[in-house]
């Protein structure tokens, strides 16, 4: 039976579903808030199946950010591994804090600009650049569902966190050694479910958004699952030379998440056995997708989009919001939006992201790949017209 590593080896050591599934999943990412704009509040987790979307997509980005950065991992001493994981997430996430706070939050705030400007609130804003996150600007998106300027910016801290993580387990040679991650993994999920039998969390909806406890964020509330799926997507390229490609493994993960997503929303079914049951299965579909023959759009080849659009998307949306307060269908409120946030993020990728790629070049495979791809899609059109 073909394995995982083999579809990998086989497209140069990059899959060629991970594009397409990473826009897919920051485009649903855009898709699942745009509920929140038109009805404020995470009421879609505690709706019967609907719940499930926001769950995957989440999911399966950490546990496709575990496996991909497993490889750089390998590859790469831990302080060019650090430089390298800050310049793919700081200069694009300073910007998108800057342009928020000073342009967008300049442009809509209800206050006077000069009171904008003396307020403590707008200048703590700045803090989220470093992961101290806050939600809210003096005077902004106050007539909105919800006044929250970036929404996004939850899952920051717990990237730093699987950073954190990963570069322990750099340290510790554990990469070299996988199972005593899967050990890791297996006992959070334990002590997960002995804390949720023990005392069944309390935290859920918003309060479980803004305050949940660093012992609920690891192994009892909704933050939990990305740390799970994070290690999943390492155990999943460590073992990607024994771990089948199977089209009935897929569907085998695909009714798995059917039959959980019917069972009942998070609060009655816990975190923990979730993160026992639904995420390997999400962690299955991911590499299994992302190791698949994905066809991609033209346009979606010249840029990796998928960040710009999950980092801009929630402010911009807010925006639209704001701008068509009428507007009180989600699927409406998404369609307004997306086009704003598309331009955005190709802005991004092209004089934010992509120049970084070029400091980047020296020490990360993923960097000198996409580069070298960009250089031969600019070179096709010369080469066609010499043709000619």
């Amino acid at each position: 039976m073909e394995v995982i590593g083999k579809r990998l080896e086989a497209s140069g050591g990059i899959g060629k579903g991970f594009d397409a599934l990473r826009l897919i999943l920051a485009v649903g990412v855009v898709g699942w808030h745009a509920n929140s704009m038109v009805r404020g509040g995470l009421w879609l987790d505690h709706t019967r199946f609907a719940w499930f979307p926001g769950y995957a997509i989440l999911s399966m980005f950490f546990a496709l950010s575990g496996f991909l950065i497993a490889g750089s991992a390998r590859r790469l001493r831990l302080p060019d591994f650090l430089l390298n994981r800050g310049l793919r997430i700081f200069p694009a996430l300073a910007v998108e804090i800057l342009l928020s706070a000073f342009v967008l939050g300049l442009a809509v705030t209800t206050l006077p600009a000069a009171t904008y400007l003396t307020r403590g609130q707008t200048w703590h804003y700045l803090t989220n650049i470093v992961a101290l996150i806050n939600y809210e600007l003096p005077g902004v998106f106050k007539t909105n569902a919800n006044d929250i300027v970036n929404g996004s910016l939850w899952t920051v801290p717990l990237e730093f966190l699987c950073y954190a993580v990963m570069a322990v387990i750099m340290l510790t040679s554990m990469l070299k050694r996988p199972v005593t991650i899967l050990i890791l993994s297996a006992a959070l999920i334990c002590v997960g479910l002995i804390a949720q039998l023990a005392a069944p969390p309390l935290m859920d909806g918003t309060a479980a958004f803004m305050g949940a406890g660093l012992f609920e964020k690891i192994f009892t509330a909704h933050q939990s699952r990305l740390l799970i799926s994070f290690l999943l997507g390492i155990i999943l390229f460590c073992y990607k030379d024994r771990i089948p490609y199977s089209k009935t493994y897929a569907a085998i993960a695909v009714a798995t998440c059917v039959l959980v997503s019917f069972a009942g929303y998070p609060q009655q079914i816990g975190y923990p056995l979730l993160n026992l049951i639904a995420a390997p299965a999400l962690a299955y579909l991911m590499v299994f997708v992302g190791v698949s023959n994905v066809p991609t759009p033209a346009v979606f080849k010249k840029g990796d989009y998928s960040y710009g659009i999950y980092l801009y998307g929630y402010p911009l949306q807010q925006l639209a919001a704001s701008n068509f307060p009428g507007v009180h269908s989600a699927v409406l409120q998404f369609f307004i939006a997306l086009p704003l946030i598309a331009l955005f993020s190709i802005f991004s990728w092209h004089f934010i992201e992509k120049p970084i790629l070029r400091m980047r070049k020296h020490f990360s495979f993923i960097s000198r790949a996409r580069l070298a791809e960009d250089a031969e899609a600019n070179a096709a059109p010369k080469t066609a017209a010499l043709q000619s």
